[in-house]
């Protein structure tokens, strides 16, 4: 397998520069200034900004994850077949410590590091130059002792010709970057760092022409203010949520349900535009479906594993008893609701899934139950009381209403016991009041 030479570098620089297109000298002085802010209006910091010209088809971007084994090293093997001048791997280490991101940035490397295109990423990055028909492959080695294994890289690789024109310039905290280029047409792409994303993001990648004359030109990025706001399946507000929008904490819901996440790139990874979303309710998952952010907007995210859980107090005769005191307990202990039932004897809730202590009270007389929610839609639950009937306000069991009747029955028996014995005695007066009469 031939190696490309430095004589043979040469000569491509040398055509380049016979053709015109290869920059001979440049004024320090920059001739352009680019801006880069967020949808919002504001600078976008610590950004990398690059300009590239080229002097054929722009180049082939591709982007993988992968993790280091147990003896530090990861194998990228993106299986590209290169028909251009060069290849170029960036590679971004997570620390799984938390100790943040350690980038690699590489400058071009003359020659090859091994006859089969394999380079060892230590701690720059390197340029594989391939001849047309090769497949691009690179290895990555962790020199860390003892912890080696599992942390998580982030690969990115640029394949195509080499660039007649490129540089890199670091925005500052005024989201500006300054370049001094030759006139052109360049492609111009903004890689940002973000706590959102587990390695770096494309947050523009457009094309700007550039002559001697240029005034300061504005990027707006794809990054976007939004806010997230949690509703259970019949479309309420979900308060008390803990949300993470990318394993990022941002806060707990209010009332309306809603969070703000600022600054989020429009793109979770170079492969996919969806986040995902975590949100924990009384210490259960009801996390709702990826979302696609396209703007600065509101995202309504409908909660999964909630169901509406419904209980009916009744009487020991199966009538609904109004007004009856429900208090509804999760596992944990936690009282997810409180308070009373409709005219049917009934209340309902929308919750988590989760077992559920369930307590009623009806004028002294309680209960309690549980229930299993772990379907979309749980079944009932009916929690009897030992009412029997009410009269005049009273609630009574069977065995009190019975034991009131009996004491009516004696009461209206003696009632008539003393009334015929009025009478029996008004009536042995009539024949003595005669025999006085004569």
């Amino acid at each position: 397998m031939k190696r490309i030479s430095v004589l043979d570098k040469i000569i491509v620089v040398l055509c380049f520069c016979l053709l015109g297109v290869f920059p001979t000298t440049l004024s320090n002085s920059p001739n352009l200034i680019i801006k880069l802010t967020d949808q919002s209006g504001r600078p976008i910091a610590d950004a990398f900004v690059q300009l590239m010209s080229f002097g054929g088809p722009e180049p082939t971007v591709g982007y993988s994850e992968a993790r280091t084994h147990w003896n530090g090293y990861s194998i990228f093997e993106p299986g590209v077949t290169f028909n251009g001048f060069w290849c170029e791997v960036m590679v971004t280490v997570n620390n799984k410590g938390g100790a943040g991101y350690v980038v690699v940035w590489g400058e071009y490397m003359t020659g090859l590091y091994e006859e089969n295109k394999t380079a060892r990423l230590y701690e720059e990055n390197k340029t594989i130059y391939m001849n047309a028909g090769e497949t691009l492959n690179a290895t990555v080695f962790i020199p860390i002792s003892n912890d080696r294994a599992d942390y998580d890289l982030n690969w990115i690789y640029y394949c195509g010709f080499f660039p007649i024109f490129r540089e890199i310039e670091n925005t500052g905290s005024d989201g500006l970057a300054s370049f001094s280029l030759p006139a052109g047409v360049y492609t111009v792409t903004a890689i940002w760092f973000t706590r959102y994303n587990r390695g770096p993001i494309t947050i523009i990648n457009t094309r700007l022409t550039i002559n001697s004359t240029n005034t300061p030109v504005t990027l707006l990025a794809s990054i976007y203010d939004i806010t997230l706001q949690l509703v259970t399946p019949s479309g309420k507000p979900i308060s008390g949520v803990t949300m993470s929008l990318a394993r990022v904490l941002l806060s707990m819901t209010g009332a309306d349900g809603k969070v703000v996440a600022p600054q989020v790139p429009g793109m979770y990874n170079m492969t996919s535009a969806a986040y995902p979303v975590t949100a924990i309710w009384y210490g259960i998952d009801v996390s709702p479906a990826p979302i696609a952010i396209t703007a600065s907007k509101t995202y309504v995210l409908t909660a999964s594993n909630v169901a509406t859980l419904s209980v009916q107090v009744v009487s020991a005769q199966g009538q609904g008893l109004s007004a009856a005191q429900v208090d509804i307990k999760n596992s944990a202990g936690t009282t997810v609701f409180s308070g009373v039932a409709n005219e049917q004897g009934i209340a309902s809730v929308e919750v988590p899934y989760d077992t559920y202590t369930i307590s009623v009270d009806y004028k002294g007389f309680t209960n309690t139950a549980t229930s299993t929610v772990s379907t979309a839609t749980p079944s009932p639950v009916t929690v009897a009381t030992n009412v029997f009937i009410e009269l005049f306000g009273q609630a009574m069991t069977f065995a009190t209403f019975l034991l009131y009747i009996i004491v009516i029955i004696i009461v209206i028996a003696v009632f008539a016991i003393v009334i015929r014995e009025i009478m029996r005695r008004q009536r042995l007066k009539q024949p003595i009041k005669q025999d006085l009469n004569r």
